[in-house]
């Protein structure tokens, strides 16, 4: 019988865990160099030493440029190793993505959630799988490609309603891993998905799993006896991005030491440089500003401001400063309709997004364009308050 994660498990050996059947579950060819495991599109949990990091994300980026453009994402537990990892990725032109959330459950919990009247659920690697509005069907492989997957359909009046897969990997840190729940629109809301997720729970434990893991952005999950163990961090480099020009050495130690919050690195640099725009983005739409603040380092934001980057209000906004937010829109109302980052959002588009009255008012004091498009949606303030049910701030862009 195979070896798994015995009971008694620590949060940390959880999470570790997880990464683990999610290393897994990515898949075979990854290469291994200096801490760094990746294959085309993907790096997976990194831990490379810090004197090699820069050079071997380099290195993976050349290697991709020589190939047909697509996203590279990069997966990583938190905090991450080196620390400054974050910084060295979106000096590189990454943006920051979302945060995995891991999650366990204890397989000796009672995991009895029934189906609703009329569904049944079954293992099923053979049925038909061509199911309008199945979410993550395109991220499921058909069939299975490890004995180790199991599939498992819900079904209404013979009809594929739900899916789930169980993904097993064994050893010291065996566990059964939890991916693409997904239920079609019309049957949401009736536990399909909580019944479909505990049956595959049931199979893991009957193939002698203690611990069942899954990453969710949402905490449905615990109405199941899953438990929350903390965050892991994505960051993704689109295509255009790649096949851009590269930023140069400068740029890259500029933006790395604003994501790292070094303001004598940056102090140095710029005496070194005194020409460089502090203003002048990356190919991603990423500026020094930005990334500062991204980082959670609001001292070099206040560095970068003071010796000339443009004061962008939502990030003054987002650092506290209130006051000072309003201060610097009032002596320079034309910031209000500045685009900021890579999706060209205006104050009046975050504000919408945030259902912030608060900087709706801010913005609409500075008399902005109301009809200035995002660059994603190509939406207004106020389609973005329509379409996102922000009535309030609907009500404020109409006035």
């Amino acid at each position: 019988m195979p070896d798994y994660l015995m009971p008694g498990a620590s949060p940390e050996t959880l999470i570790r865990a997880n990464a683990a059947n999610h290393f897994d579950w990515f898949g075979d060819g990854f290469r291994r160099e200096d801490g760094v495991r990746w294959k085309d599109g993907l790096i997976a949990f990194p831990r490379p030493p810090a004197a090699v990091a820069g050079e071997r994300l380099d290195a993976i980026l050349a290697r991709h440029r020589t190939q047909e453009p697509r996203e590279i994402a990069c997966w990583s537990l938190l905090p991450t190793v080196p620390r400054d990892l974050g910084a060295r990725l979106l000096a590189r032109g990454f943006d920051r993505g979302w945060q995995p959330h891991w999650m366990a459950l204890d397989l000796a919990r009672r995991t009895d959630f029934a189906a609703p009247p009329g569904v049944t659920i079954t293992l099923d690697h053979e049925g038909e799988w061509d199911v309008e509005e199945l979410p993550y069907l395109r991220n499921t492989r058909l069939p299975p490609t490890s004995p180790r997957q199991y599939r498992f359909a819900a079904r209404k009046d013979g009809r594929i309603v739900g899916q789930t897969l169980l993904h097993v990997t064994t050893g010291r840190l065996g566990v059964g891993g939890i991916y693409n729940v997904g239920v079609v629109p019309s049957e949401r809301g009736r536990g399909i998905g909580r019944a479909i997720t505990a049956f595959a729970c049931r199979h893991a434990a009957a193939l002698g799993c203690h611990y069942a893991v899954l990453n969710a952005a949402t905490h449905i999950y615990d109405r199941i006896g899953f438990v929350s163990l903390g965050y892991g961090q994505t960051w993704f480099l689109r295509p255009e991005v790649l096949v851009a020009e590269p930023p140069t050495p400068t740029q890259v130690a500029f933006f790395e030491a604003a994501g790292r919050g070094d303001r004598r690195a940056l102090g140095i640099l710029r005496e070194a440089h005194p020409g460089f725009d502090l203003d002048a983005p990356l190919a991603s739409g990423m500026t020094l500003l930005e990334t500062a603040v991204l980082s959670g380092k609001p001292a070099a934001a206040r560095w970068l401001i003071d010796r000339g980057a443009t004061p962008d209000i939502i990030f003054l906004w987002e650092l506290g400063r209130r006051d000072e937010a309003a201060a610097t829109l009032a002596a320079r109302p034309e910031l209000a309709n500045r685009p900021v980052g890579r999706d060209g959002m205006t104050l009046l588009h975050f504000a919408a997004a945030r259902d912030d009255r608060d900087l709706a008012l801010l913005a609409l004091s500075a008399n902005p364009d109301r009809t200035a498009r995002d660059r994603r949606y190509n939406g207004t303030p106020l389609n973005w308050a329509e379409i996102l049910g922000r009535h309030e701030i609907a009500g404020l862009i109409r006035v």
